[in-house]
């Protein structure tokens, strides 16, 4: 009885969450601004102009290590790719971590920023890791704060073979022939009360929980009736089961034509994950808690 009361009440906070906008911050950091926008689910939204300054700020001090180029242009705009590729010169393994395909979530790619900044001056990566990364995949999403791409379609299904977008398509086509071992995708959860992965494979338990179990416990998305597996509904209808908590910040999605589903079905990427930030913590803090999961989960492989 108290279980399924807790569960209840759980479900209830959610929606009320949803519906009364309670994950506005009242500050913004460096590369998000406030928006005035009751129409939209959240009231900050990333600075495109200073995110490719610092972008190219980075190309300008490191020219040698940090190549910055176009990988297509969508909507009138650039979707940007930088490579780093690693300075040892034996084998190394390949990573790629992408934000932004979801507009209006754009704590990843504010995050992936300061990533970029962090592995840049960090010589344990620079020679374990080559990388690949794209900070904003729909641009236009980002700088109108929406989840869609412009004709509606959401980019985070149109991954499966047969089903690609035109933004899928030429996002698909400037990574062809290569091969990648980490594939990270970064989002937001607006309403969940923790961070937390969702994996492509069940063969790395024992990475996983180890990145988890190192960081702070407090940050990380928790069954909120304390056992495992939870079924986790989804916040607009809580007859759906949006994950599978598996275990504290671990979960599965039932979700199709996905990112990281790209990443390994196509990819050949060994280990490929979205990574969900927390959009009930304070947004410095959970910019900065970003940061160092994505991180952990790097130095981690």
């Amino acid at each position: 009885m108290l279980r399924q009361f807790v569960l209840k009440l759980y479900i209830l906070v959610l929606v009320l969450g949803y519906a009364t906008h309670v994950y506005a911050d009242p500050t913004c950091t460096a590369l998000l601004r406030s928006i005035h926008d009751q129409t939209k689910l959240v009231n900050y939204a990333i600075d495109l102009d200073k995110m490719y300054a610092r972008i190219n700020h980075l190309a300008t001090q490191y020219p040698s290590e940090f190549k910055l180029s176009h990988a297509f242009e969508y909507d009138g705009m650039p979707v940007l790719r930088i490579d780093m590729p690693s300075r040892s010169t034996s084998p190394k393994a390949r990573v790629i971590i992408t934000a932004g395909v979801h507009g209006n979530e754009a704590i990843g790619s504010a995050s992936l920023v300061e990533i970029l900044e962090e592995i840049v001056m960090n010589p344990s990566m620079r020679d374990r890791f080559d990388f690949v990364i794209y900070p904003a995949i729909n641009p236009s999403g980002l700088a109108e704060n929406s989840r869609y791409l412009r004709n509606g379609v959401d980019l985070n299904r149109t991954f499966k073979p047969g089903e690609e977008s035109n933004l899928t398509q030429l996002f698909k086509d400037s990574l062809k022939g290569e091969r990648f071992d980490l594939g990270i995708d970064m989002h937001e959860a607006y309403t969940k009360p923790g961070f937390f992965v969702i994996k492509a494979q069940n063969d790395d338990k024992a990475y996983v929980d180890g990145v988890i179990a190192s960081l702070d416990s407090n940050m990380i998305f928790k069954s909120p009736t304390g056992q495992y597996p939870y079924n986790v509904p989804n916040t607009k209808n809580p007859n759906v089961i949006s994950y599978v908590l598996e275990s504290p910040g671990v979960t599965v999605s039932m979700n199709q034509g996905t990112l990281k589903s790209f990443f390994k079905e196509e990819l050949g990427v060994s280990h490929s994950y979205t990574l969900e930030a927390s959009g009930q913590i304070e947004l410095g803090r959970r910019q900065e808690f970003f940061k160092d999961l994505v991180l952990k989960f790097v130095e981690s492989f």
